[in-house]
């Protein structure tokens, strides 16, 4: 059903002191049949408030949910090792899916790729702990895509010298994206052979996705 301004009658919908009345609760924002800008609306469908900008609505707050419509991060962790390939830069799978959302797709073998469906500005964050090697080097980062394009890196942290000591990784980074932007997770050493990831410290290794804003 259609909504035009919920306000006491008398009071002009495009005035001012609108904003100072309750905010209208809808299930689509095409339930305002005659938005002002700056309007600003509740929809229950994904929790999120909109505001009109004079040409369209725009989500700009989510409020929290339990359900994969209305929650707006997501979290994947690793709990099976992974071999990591020696001076090879490999993608990090994390199959298993903790905290999902309609905002991230997971694709790829044991979920390397993250597919974000809604624009604006993210955090993501990852961590992986290697196990025990020799002296070298532990590189974490992510990157924009679904294939090591070293010029789509956004975050990275590296490991120095880290002996016959496991080593834990974390980087993590905001970033604005287009609707429709993959991110991927990969790892690299230089043992000389292959390291497995240790998966034996809880979701140590791990991917985050958290929407800001627009």
């Amino acid at each position: 059903m259609a909504v035009t301004n919920q306000w006491p009658a008398g009071i002009d919908a495009t005035a001012s002191v609108l904003n100072t009345r309750s905010i209208p609760v809808v299930t689509t924002t095409g339930d305002i049949t005659a938005p002002f800008t700056g309007q600003v609306v509740f929809n229950t469908t994904d929790n999120m408030l909109y505001r009109y900008t004079g040409a369209a609505w725009v989500a700009f707050m989510g409020t929290g949910g339990g359900t994969a419509a209305t929650q707006h991060e997501a979290r994947y962790e690793q709990r099976t090792l992974q071999a990591i390939t020696t001076s090879t830069d490999t993608k990090i799978n994390f199959p298993t899916a903790v905290t999902t959302c309609s905002d991230v797709t997971a694709s790829g073998t044991g979920n390397t790729d993250f597919l974000l469906n809604r624009a604006g500005l993210w955090i993501v964050t990852a961590s992986v702990r290697f196990n025990v090697g020799t002296t070298g080097e532990r590189h974490l980062f992510l990157l924009t895509g679904t294939t090591f394009v070293v010029a789509s890196r956004f975050a990275s942290q590296t490991a120095v010298n880290v002996g016959t000591a496991p080593a834990t990784v974390a980087t993590a980074s905001a970033i604005r994206v287009a609707a429709g932007t993959s991110v991927c997770c990969g790892g690299w050493q230089n043992n000389g052979s292959s390291i497995n990831t240790d998966v034996g410290f809880g979701g140590t290794n791990h991917i985050d996705f958290t929407w800001l804003r627009p």
